[in-house]
């Protein structure tokens, strides 16, 4: 919970307080009214105060209530171990395809999904590769890097690396002739 939630928090929870007092009092045979009566006056005197708070306790209570809301977990491979769990995120597992695949000569740049299976993970890299290589072969070494990577560093099964290039991009290599 951050700073921020537990000053709203605070204050909305000690509003609730003070209400739940008054109706207390008020239950136990205490005539309010004339107390209501001069707070209401006193609200009314001073409007722009009045609708200043009013508009900080409704966007506070907003902000309560959404923060209340769940939020969707981040997907993980789950691994039981005799000490515990551990929960490898994927977007840990795409920390280390990208890793592995930047180790690769003539690759320029890549993207990475990894889908989670019942025997590991199965990993598609899109790649765009440096002109001048033989792109099955680099493809190859990609799959091969990728795979030992994954499996030396997270210690997931990869399952399989489909290898997409979408593009062949940079300078070619000086000829000298």
């Amino acid at each position: 919970m951050s700073f921020l939630d537990r000053i709203v928090s605070f204050v909305l929870a000690l509003l609730v307080a003070v209400g739940a007092g008054f109706a207390l009092i008020t239950a136990l045979g205490w005539n309010a009214l004339p107390m209501v009566v001069d707070v209401t006056r006193t609200m009314m005197q001073r409007s722009w105060e009045t609708g200043f708070t009013a508009l900080v306790l409704l966007a506070a209570a907003i902000h309560l209530l959404i923060s209340s809301l769940p939020t969707k977990p981040e997907r993980a491979i789950v691994r039981e171990t005799p000490l515990g769990q551990i929960r490898v995120s994927l977007r840990a597992i795409e920390n280390a395809v990208f890793r592995s695949v930047r180790l690769v000569k003539g690759v320029r740049s890549a993207d990475a999904e990894v889908e989670p299976n019942a025997d590991g993970v199965s990993i598609h890299v899109f790649v765009s590769v440096a002109p001048d290589y033989v792109i099955p072969d680099l493809a190859h070494t990609v799959q091969q890097s990728v795979e030992r990577y994954v499996q030396d560093t997270v210690g997931i099964p990869v399952t399989d690396v489909l290898v997409e290039v979408k593009s062949v991009s940079g300078e070619s290599k000086a000829r000298v002739e």
